[in-house]
């Protein structure tokens, strides 16, 4: 069982522990090695995407276009002052 978690957590591999029972350890470790080698190759075809998606957003904000953070005051949903004193919803 502790096994079985510390895979999940480590690797973020799903093990099942009624799966692994009738295993040898290096039958065991074979598994793990597998599954891991997977998770590596989906990961290199991955990132490289999730990257280019990210570099337009990360190069306007850097330039100060815009920003999606948390603390931007613009975000949609917050109540701003007016120069007049109102206040606007957005």
């Amino acid at each position: 069982q502790r096994f079985v978690e510390w895979a999940r957590a480590k690797f973020d591999i799903a093990l099942q522990v009624e799966e692994l029972k009738d295993l040898k350890a290096e039958q065991v470790r074979d598994l793990l090695l597998e599954q891991t080698a997977a998770k590596y190759r989906r990961r290199e075809i991955e990132y490289p995407v999730e990257f280019r998606i990210c570099m337009p957003v990360l190069w306007a904000c850097s330039r100060g276009l815009f920003c999606l953070a948390a603390e931007d005051p613009f975000r949609p949903g917050t109540i701003h002052n007016t120069p007049g004193g109102s206040s606007v919803w957005r």
